[in-house]
């Protein structure tokens, strides 16, 4: 019998280097660059952030900017929410919950398991709202450092307004992820219940970046190739190729 793609190994091993090549290529190019959402001081009036009953709520936070970081385009620039939404951009606010409280972890804090949800949120005079990122709480702990001082620590999954992503270069449809941090002055002991206000709440930010996802990329290549090399002639009937 004719010996048939003889040429098969070489072409499968090019695949997998074009595959791992824009895989890792697009992670490095995202892992360095972020979107930073700047979180206040000043606060408004009516910003509030307590813990009780096991749950962790934080209502109108300011955002003071939003800029690039490494970003693909308009890096070190800060996002003009009224010149791509006019009329908005008159209160922009941060708002969080995290719902799983899972302990006070022997005295050393509050800490949180997934559950809850957070949203970076700017208004018009008319009241209506766009959501310039939201998302979904993963982690959450507040760690004191003194007496008064502690911070909150959390980890989001998420996306994006899609023309805030696009301003800066990235796809607007993928998932993303999230680091969050704001400082907070509370006398509370550990795993204790506070409610603290605009006077209370200091300064913080929250980074977004597009979520890696190479090994997703090079196995959808894999079982590609696997299905090349099935549909091969006497692949699928077991002949022998020589």
């Amino acid at each position: 019998m004719k010996k048939k793609g003889k040429w098969f190994p070489l072409i499968c091993s090019v695949m997998m280097l074009v595959l791992f090549f824009f895989a890792t290529a697009s992670f490095a190019s995202f892992s360095n660059s972020y979107i930073d959402f700047e979180i206040g001081p000043p606060n408004n009036q009516d910003t509030a952030i307590s813990f009780g009953g096991g749950e962790l709520y934080g209502s109108d936070i300011s955002l003071t900017q939003i800029v690039g970081v490494g970003t693909p385009a308009n890096n070190g620039q800060s996002f003009n929410i009224g010149a791509i939404y006019p009329g908005y951009g008159y209160d922009n606010e941060l708002q969080f919950q995290a719902t799983s409280y899972l302990g006070s972890g022997g005295g050393t804090g509050w800490y949180f398991g997934p559950g809850g949800e957070i949203a970076i949120e700017t208004h018009n005079l008319a009241g209506s709202t766009i959501d310039l990122f939201e998302g979904a709480v993963t982690s959450v702990q507040i760690v004191p450092f003194s007496s008064s001082f502690k911070v909150i620590i959390g980890g989001l999954a998420g996306t994006p307004d899609g023309n805030l992503a696009n301003y800066y270069g990235y796809p607007g449809t993928q998932q993303w992820e999230a680091d969050f941090n704001l400082s907070l002055f509370v006398t509370a002991t550990a795993g204790g219940n506070f409610n603290i206000d605009s006077y209370a709440a200091g300064s913080g930010d929250l980074a977004a970046t597009p979520a890696p996802a190479p090994a997703s990329c090079i196995l959808l290549g894999l079982g590609l190739i696997v299905l090349m090399w099935k549909d091969l002639p006497g692949q699928s009937r077991g002949l022998s190729r020589t």
